[in-house]
């Protein structure tokens, strides 16, 4: 053993094994409260535990803490976070999956599914050819945030590049509930005659945040824009009047940056 590497107040990786110390307190997914909120299990490690990573090469870990004490360790591509039931082969020994929907999660043991609350203690752990532990860099859900995480944290409300392509009523005013939180956004061209105004409208029921763009019809033609941020949810009202049309304009639900779709 040449060294102590990625010495955290809870887990280190030392030689070719991954420790987590006595006495840590973590909060694994339990299911939900009645009034939806998280329903999280408090366990404590009752001492030092270890897992011996015993391979050679470069592989990629993820490793498990259940409410039954145990360490269990697996590859990383048999750790999902995802709302639909992922299918898990007979052949794989262990997989674990969380579902934030329902916020529990599930190991498949030989293909064969065991609800219990656990929760990621070591992430991805890389082992290099000497079989050493070379990098415990944390994985969400079990990330530890920090204030220098706040630039990261930031973008989790912006729009991302998920979306959802809306049909447009052929009245001037309709309305749209949001699937997630994310934004509504309208674009169009208005390509009528010189003289006719056009205006489109987008407001928020619940927050009354509202965007509107306007083009003057002696600007013979121009585009309309504009977007509002929702949570799930939400009405949002489309108004639209003069040159534009249904025709003319597309309109989208974007997701979140951090949502789940």
């Amino acid at each position: 053993i040449l060294s102590l590497d990625n010495v955290y107040n809870t887990t280190c990786a030392y030689g070719n094994s991954l420790i987590v110390h006595g006495g840590v307190k973590v909060l694994m997914p339990n299911g939900l409260n009645p009034d939806g909120t998280l329903n999280n299990l408090e366990y404590t490690t009752p001492y030092v535990l270890a897992e011996i990573t015993d391979v050679g090469g470069s592989m990629d870990w993820v490793y498990t803490l259940g409410s039954d004490g145990d360490i269990y360790a697996l590859f990383r591509e048999y750790y999902y976070v995802q709302t639909s039931t992922p299918v898990v082969p007979s052949y794989v020994g262990v997989a674990f999956w969380y579902n934030p929907a329902t916020n529990k999660s599930t190991f498949f043991i030989n293909g064969v599914a065991q609800e219990r609350p656990a929760i990621i203690i070591g992430s991805i752990i890389k082992s290099g050819t000497s079989g050493n532990i070379a990098i415990v860099p944390q994985k969400s859900p079990a990330n530890l945030l920090k204030y220098s995480d706040r630039s990261l944290i930031s973008t989790w409300s912006l729009p991302s590049t998920r979306y959802i392509n809306l049909a447009i009523s052929t009245n001037s005013t309709t309305s749209y509930e949001a699937p997630a939180n994310g934004w509504f956004l309208i674009d169009g061209v208005d390509s009528n005659p010189y003289g006719v105004n056009s205006v489109v409208v987008l407001r928020n029921r619940v927050t009354r945040l509202g965007a509107s763009s306007f083009i003057d019809g002696g600007m013979n033609g121009g585009y309309v824009n504009c977007a509002v941020p929702v949570s799930a949810g939400d009405i949002v009202d489309l108004f639209y009047q003069g040159a534009m049309s249904a025709t003319t304009m597309y309109l989208k639900f974007i997701y979140a940056e951090g949502e789940e779709y």
